[in-house]
């Protein structure tokens, strides 16, 4: 008789292999605060939940909100939520941009993004990003950090409130950490609102280089990255989150900016797919 021998694995050894595939980051978590100021809308309660983590070695970031207070106000589409991540006395901030929602309407809706690492954790001015933690130096805090507080700044231009926040706030590192990295403060940052063909669309351009494509038509909101200088852009817009794939985008968006108004076309690497005009204003 022949012994065959078996192996068999045990749970615990598939549950170290399962924990190795994922990557570490802060969590995901909320906080509540009372009587404040969002986008300028009185708020008396305002809540704020988020999920900072990270997948195949790079950072995810999403964040999103809902309120009560001031009826039929709805905050300033340039809002940005700052996320202090702290670890003792080092500390950064992770922005999120999610759409903007009146009181009492529920979660704001709001994309997941994945920024680079030299751009993950940062300083603010207002609704820019200023200076930024090193790679390395992001990784350590994003590894061992936890969201602390929230903070929360838009611009001027886009409400009428008088209560518009002024802050400056950079991060803060150990002195063995001290290596960052001045952010780009190009003027294409923050809400556009265009025209696309006959189709009304908002585009939203975030300080680390994610974006988002809102299709009031389809009521959808698609992933998105974009690169470029104050004047000229290129964004590429993905599908779906769970079919994203940073190296085949289903269109590209060369724009032209001139002050508020921004121009340009709308193409697709797909010949199905027509191009179209592109017109708008920043909000």
């Amino acid at each position: 008789m022949r012994l065959v021998a078996k192996y068999v694995l045990s749970p615990l050894f598939l549950i170290l292999i399962s924990s190795n595939a994922f990557a570490e980051g802060p969590g995901s978590g909320s906080i509540t605060k009372h009587n404040i100021n969002i986008g300028g809308c009185n708020a008396s309660e305002l809540t704020v939940k988020w999920n900072l983590d990270s997948l195949m070695g790079e950072p995810t970031s999403n964040a999103t909100y809902k309120w009560v207070g001031e009826a039929d106000c709805e905050p300033a589409p340039s809002t940005v939520i700052w996320l202090k991540l702290q670890s003792g006395d080092t500390y950064g901030f992770v922005d999120i941009s999610p759409v903007s929602v009146k009181a009492g309407k529920g979660w704001a809706f709001s994309v997941a993004g994945s920024p680079n690492w030299d751009h993950a954790v940062c300083g603010y001015h207002n609704t820019q990003t200023t200076k930024c933690f090193d790679s390395a130096s992001a990784k350590k805090l994003w590894k061992i950090g936890r969201v602390t507080d929230f903070s929360l700044t838009w611009n001027s231009s886009s409400t009428n409130s008088k209560k518009t926040p002024k802050t400056t706030t950079q991060p803060s590192e150990t002195k063995n950490n001290k290596k960052q990295t001045q952010a780009s403060n190009a003027s294409p940052q923050g809400s556009w609102i265009v025209y696309i063909g006959k189709s009304q669309t908002k585009l939203t351009l975030n300080s680390n280089g994610n974006a988002s494509y809102y299709s009031f038509k389809d009521q959808e909101s698609y992933p998105a990255r974009w690169s470029g200088s104050n004047n000229q852009v290129k964004m590429r817009v993905y599908g779906t989150r769970q079919h994203y794939n940073k190296d085949d985008p289903a269109l590209i968006l060369n724009l032209t900016i001139q002050g508020k108004h921004i121009s340009g076309t709308q193409s697709s690497p797909n010949p199905k797919f027509k191009s179209f005009h592109v017109e708008g204003e920043k909000t």
